[in-house]
């Protein structure tokens, strides 16, 4: 699935086509998503290149596992996480989602400094625009600093996805003004990584 630039896509089509032949219905909006019924009884299947989340009613998870292992190699077990997301089963059938792990490790490797003195109460500035070609300043980090700040966005940080969508419109040429804001929305989700 890693070897080379179209392996994750060969994976998934192969692993699409195999989930189509054991009878799942792939989602039209969301073609990761996969549904199993099984006597009246269904079960959804979340693909990801080679990581899966299982869920629904025991008898056709059952079932569909039992298929599952005839056509791949699988390991079922209690998500701890998922891509990024950490997974916390709170009673059976009741999950909660967070993205305190990938927060933490976040700011381990980007070896985030919080200097700034005060609150950070939002990721952005209402009193600064992000202008492209207005005092442009290079920062190597800037790209990778935004598609980190983009992942958690996808996640359940909800509450940076303005700021991240502004950020990107410069990732060819950041500003100064954008630099100031993507270093303080990292610093923010660190301080919110329990959000």
């Amino acid at each position: 699935a890693y070897g080379t630039k179209q392996g994750a896509r060969r994976f998934y089509d192969h692993t699409a086509l195999t989930l189509a032949k054991l009878g799942l219905k792939q989602c039209p909006n969301e073609p990761c998503l996969f549904r199993y019924l099984y006597e009246g009884e269904e079960c959804y299947l979340l693909q990801y290149v080679d990581d899966s989340l299982i869920s629904g009613n025991p008898k056709a998870l059952k079932q569909l596992q039992q298929q599952l292992h005839k056509h791949f190699k699988c390991k079922f077990n209690k998500p701890k996480d998922f891509l990024g997301l950490d997974i916390t089963h709170t009673q059976p059938g009741e999950i909660t989602l967070s993205m305190e792990s990938f927060s933490t490790k976040m700011a381990e490797v980007l070896k985030l400094q919080d200097t700034y003195p005060g609150e950070i109460i939002t990721p952005g500035r209402t009193d600064k625009k992000i202008i492209k070609g207005q005092e442009p300043q290079e920062n190597t980090a800037y790209r990778s600093h935004v598609g980190t700040l983009n992942w958690l966005s996808m996640g359940v940080r909800f509450d940076i996805v303005y700021t991240t969508k502004e950020l990107s419109r410069v990732l060819s040429e950041p500003t100064k003004v954008a630099n100031e804001i993507v270093n303080r929305a990292l610093l923010y989700v660190k301080r919110t990584k329990s959000a």
